[in-house]
């Protein structure tokens, strides 16, 4: 993924969410994707085949919680509770859209 951003999402601390937001990536932390996840994607925008949104629970360990970044390209693979697992083309990397941002 692509780093836009390395600002905390909110200033008083770094990725602190709203707690029904919590409450989806809970879910989405518990939910058998059936798939390794690289990470957590809050808030995401399409843009083309990618999501620009805030990164979470990334496992490389080089992205803090709430990090802006913009993904490769990606596919649908399954969706759960209106929550999206997104498969990038190279097929290496798995991400779970837990919110979503629509154009008005």
């Amino acid at each position: 993924m692509s780093v836009m951003s390395c600002q905390a999402r909110v200033g008083e601390g770094c990725g602190r969410l709203p707690d029904s937001t919590l409450v989806r990536l809970a879910m989405a932390q518990t939910h058998d994707w059936g798939a390794f996840i690289d990470a957590y994607l809050i808030d995401g925008a399409a843009v083309g085949d990618r999501f620009a949104a805030y990164v979470y629970k990334d496992r490389s360990g080089q992205l803090v919680d709430g990090m802006t970044v913009v993904t490769p390209a990606v596919k649908v693979i399954s969706q759960f509770e209106g929550m999206v697992l997104l498969r990038t083309i190279s097929g290496s990397d798995n991400y779970v859209l837990v919110s979503r941002l629509e154009v008005v």
